[in-house]
């Protein structure tokens, strides 16, 4: 129990003369100097963190356009193709419907598919915006 009593009290003693001697009080000014750095550091932080979470939003952020159209009669064809240049999206006509997300900005050839005895319709010049949908209306195959 002695040489118990005896290390706390050394401990103690000691660990006060440490830390009396390592530490000296700061003036009011070197004091608010360390906090401004501190809390900058932090703020830098938060921006930089911040500024990484937009940029991968964005990054990844879908913006091309699409085309949408519906095909009368609805049975009367099986896909639809969108051309422009080498770039060429290729969808299936769901009950008269059809929809080409994924479309780059640009212009469009859009030709549809069509199942005997109606012929294959084409439409020029189809415009997509990025971000933005459009609609050919209603295309009536021709028989």
């Amino acid at each position: 129990m002695v040489i118990v009593k005896f290390y706390a009290g050394w401990f103690v003693d000691n660990q006060q003369k440490f830390f009396q001697n390592r530490y000296t009080p700061l003036t009011t000014d070197q004091f608010l100097n360390q906090l401004n750095v501190c809390v900058m550091n932090k703020i830098k932080v938060s921006l930089l963190a911040l500024a990484t979470i937009a940029f991968g939003a964005y990054a990844f952020k879908g913006v091309d356009g699409s085309i949408t159209g519906k095909v009368r009669p609805a049975d009367g064809a099986t896909e639809a193709w969108a051309v422009q240049g080498s770039d060429t999206l290729k969808t299936a006509v769901s009950d008269g419907a059809f929809t080409f997300n994924g479309a780059r900005a640009g212009t469009y050839t859009v030709v549809i598919n069509a199942k005997d005895p109606f012929k294959d319709a084409t439409i020029n010049d189809v415009k997509v915006e990025d971000g933005k949908a459009t609609d050919l209306g209603e295309i009536n195959l021709q028989q």
